[in-house]
């Protein structure tokens, strides 16, 4: 009920694969270099995703998760921002990228550069500085599993356009969207009770 450390280390090659529901565990390296994996889709049975499980995965332009970091509802923790599953070391194709987990604590990620669409399809807490930094993310979804979103959430995610916010959320934490400069249209459902001061500062495109 898991994929072990390393099970896929140095498989070049691999341009596809499918992790079963009932997979508990992602661990450690387990799709390390990985390059030519283009997309990639992590059942929600997964409880646990360890360090650095896709690193080197370059060539990831979609990755579908059921949650951020290692687990479920964790925040202001090294291991609770999106960066931590593809851990600290460089790999050719990857870009540096700083996640602040506390207001001023932070780690430095290599995220893969061509990774554009991230899918998050069950997490119940989007912790704090879940995506802060990721500049190159074009779109960013979340079902409607998450129920609170935390401070600098998607702090200077400029590449986003457009995002909608699902109806399971309550609240959204200061400074959430601050840096998003691309974001066009937002879209907050009514199940949002509290909004944090400078949620949404510097989103100079916003249009609707």
């Amino acid at each position: 009920d898991s994929v072990g450390s390393y099970a896929f280390n140095g498989c070049s090659n691999l341009v596809s694969a499918i992790i079963e529901d009932g997979v508990t565990k992602i661990g450690s390296n387990a799709f390390k270099g990985c390059y030519n994996l283009t997309e990639l889709e992590i059942p929600n049975s997964v409880t646990n995703i360890s360090s650095a499980a896709l690193s080197g995965c370059s060539g990831l332009k979609k990755l579908t998760i059921p949650f951020v970091g290692s687990r479920r509802g964790n925040t202001g923790k090294s291991d609770s921002v999106f960066g931590y599953i593809f851990g600290t070391s460089s790999y050719s194709g990857a870009r540096l990228t700083r996640q602040y987990y506390l207001s001023s604590s932070y780690y430095d990620y290599f995220i893969p550069a061509n990774l554009v669409t991230v899918v998050v399809t069950d997490e119940t807490i989007l912790g704090a500085g879940a995506f802060s930094g990721c500049k190159f993310l074009k779109d960013v979804v979340f079902t409607n599993s998450v129920v609170s979103i935390k401070e600098y959430a998607l702090n200077e995610c400029s590449g986003l356009l457009e995002l909608e916010i699902p109806d399971s959320v309550t609240s959204i934490g200061k400074s959430a969207f601050v840096g998003c400069k691309r974001l066009a249209s937002v879209t907050i459902p009514d199940s949002v009770t509290t909004i944090g001061k400078s949620a949404f500062a510097s989103c100079k495109s916003l249009k609707n």
